[in-house]
């Protein structure tokens, strides 16, 4: 079958080749739109002129120095790295997938220093031959059955133990040498030297890359409160000494200019004197999709649907305000570009504006008479001064030196639930998350059935003539730990919530202890009791992950490091614990 389609063009044909009559634009009925300016109200504008140039002057500071609490030691902050690498990091957890890389890496860099893959590998078997130095392969069956090795460690372990070295233990050994240790294997003086020459590398790697590999925790986290608690301290930009500003990072682990409120002020500390920074340009106009066009004679793009705005009512009084802003006010805001370093505090002097009359306007902060809070104080991008007898804001923007949306999330190596059982009348810790011993996340469900496949399970009591059985309470989840509310002294009525730990049978009679796995509710790996303040825990829940970040910084530089972020929960925990039950007894 043989089909045509055609269609009809329409295409403009000029009548000239000039285009002024077309674009003068000509007004046809001038009394019209004098009637329509009247109409609107425009007759009863004022003769102002409009912007042609806006002046600034101010000036810029520095972050030098942080400390953990008020009144502690400064440690100085390099303006090379992140301020979350430099506060807030924490070392790597030695598992098992780390000890291998460092082994990797220092055989490479014994194999450079020695020349000789022979005598390379005859040093290696004498480190081999030193009990700290060797890797094991996983125990069968599991020692501990109330923390078994998942699968993958034990395929993991199986492959590398008795081929590879802890490289962990390198490492310390790596410090320990930098500090003036010796070698503790035998060997020439010659190869003594090379062995050094090659730790000092892979010290100096793990320094650069991890940053520490251990079990510490960071020494800016509250583990009482759950949080981190440290200050930096800025150069007053007025040149007045120095300013000092508590730091909380937000939900993501970011540093913004919201994070920091000041809290002290030494004025007669010497700093480094400000940085005076000066500027003339040439505003734009604000703009934004669906904004009315500002000319007349102008296209507007179909953008913006107005009566969808204004579909539901005008019951809303924030979407009236802002259609009004969008419709008749947003052709008198401008934007001026103000350049400042990454890392800085600044304060301007004086913004003068110049319209085309030539009359110069000084514009002042919108709350520079209101300081004090209250329902007079209007301000936006402000930072609070809570300095002692202070109710007011600060003068002075905060860049920080964070790398903020770019810093990029790599694995959740720990995530940790906190939440109430009101019918349990207890709060409890969940494990969602736990770093194996290879160092791969590890679901708590995971745990949960590695444990019960380890431990044998007492079947319920049958034969009995009796139809009930009386159990005295049921068994939480492995990953399920208690925090039981305790008196931490007796003098104080105030509740503290204390790390308990559930009971699981072994063998069936003899119960054993379940011990967390998260450095988050096992700091630094200690059995001394830990006690949560009560108030961290609210009924909406919390939640802690421990993770891993990559960035790069202004040089160019690439930085790894780990720390922790605080969420918002996901409401009360529902832990399924009863006690005195009455349960029927099989038979």
């Amino acid at each position: 079958m043989i089909e045509i389609s055609y269609y009809t063009r329409l295409e403009p044909r000029p009548r000239a080749n000039d285009l002024t009559g077309t674009l003068t634009a000509e007004v046809r009925d001038p009394l019209w739109l004098l009637a329509r300016q009247w109409q609107i109200g425009e007759f009863a504008g004022e003769d102002a002129g409009s912007l042609a140039l806006v002046e600034y002057a101010g000036r810029t500071t520095k972050f030098p120095r942080w400390k953990l609490g008020k009144t502690d030691a400064e440690q100085a902050l390099t303006q090379g790295a992140p301020l979350e690498t430099q506060t807030l990091r924490e070392p790597f957890n030695p598992d098992f997938a780390t000890q291998i890389e460092l082994f990797h890496d220092f055989a490479d860099y014994l194999r450079q220093e020695v020349g000789s893959e022979s005598t390379t590998q005859e040093l290696l078997e004498k480190f081999g031959e030193r009990a700290e130095f060797k890797i094991a392969k996983a125990p069968e069956p599991d020692v501990d059955k109330l923390n078994p090795f998942d699968a993958a460690t034990k395929r993991f372990l199986g492959v590398c133990a008795g081929r590879t070295l802890n490289g962990v233990e390198l490492l310390n050994l790596a410090k320990s040498v930098a500090g003036g240790g010796s070698i503790p294997i035998t060997t020439t003086a010659a190869l003594i030297e090379k062995i050094k020459n090659a730790l000092a590398k892979l010290l100096s790697r793990v320094t650069a890359v991890f940053g520490d590999v251990g079990n510490a925790d960071p020494a800016a986290w509250n583990i009482r409160h759950l949080e981190y608690a440290l200050h930096v301290v800025g150069e007053d930009p007025a040149g007045a000494g120095n300013v000092t500003l508590r730091a909380h990072p937000d939900s993501d682990g970011e540093f913004d200019w919201f994070s920091f409120d000041m809290v002290d002020k030494n004025a007669s500390a010497t700093e480094e004197a400000p940085i005076p920074r000066a500027a003339s340009t040439i505003p734009a106009r604000v703009r934004f999709p669906g904004m009315a066009a500002s000319r007349f004679w102008a296209f507007e793009e179909n953008t913006l649907a107005i009566p969808d705005i204004l579909a539901t009512g005008t019951d809303d009084l924030l979407k009236l305000l802002i259609a009004d802003f969008m419709f008749i006010h947003s052709n008198d805001w401008f934007v001026l570009p103000f350049e400042q370093p990454v890392g800085s505090l600044a304060q301007l002097d004086y913004l003068l504006v110049h319209d085309v009359f030539g009359t110069v306007t000084a514009v002042l902060r919108a709350d520079r008479d209101e300081t004090k809070a209250g329902t007079n104080r209007w301000t936006m991008f402000s930072n609070s001064d809570l300095g002692p007898g202070n109710d007011g804001l600060a003068d002075y923007f905060i860049v920080p030196p964070t790398p903020g949306v770019t810093m990029q999330l790599g694995s959740v190596l720990e995530d940790v639930r906190f939440g109430r059982d009101e019918t349990a009348n207890m709060a409890f810790g969940i494990e969602e998350v736990t770093t194996s011993a290879i160092g791969e996340p590890r679901t708590g469900r995971q745990r949960d059935a590695d444990v019960n496949a380890a431990r044998i399970v007492a079947p319920p009591t049958t034969g009995s003539d009796f139809p009930l059985r009386y159990q005295i309470e049921n068994e939480l989840p492995a990953n399920w730990v208690p925090l039981l509310p305790v008196l931490e002294d007796p003098s104080n009525p105030s509740v503290v919530l204390q790390r308990g730990k559930a009971e699981k049978t072994l063998d069936g009679e003899t119960p054993g202890p379940v011990t967390p796995l998260s450095k988050i509710l096992l700091p630094n790996f200690s059995t001394t009791p830990y006690f949560i303040a009560e108030e961290e825990i609210p009924r909406s829940g919390l939640q802690i992950e421990r993770v891993v970040y990559r960035s790069r910084w202004t040089d160019g530089s690439t930085h790894l490091w780990v720390q922790r972020r605080r969420k918002i929960g996901a409401g009360e925990a529902q832990s399924g614990l009863q006690f005195d039950q009455a349960l029927p007894n099989e038979s």
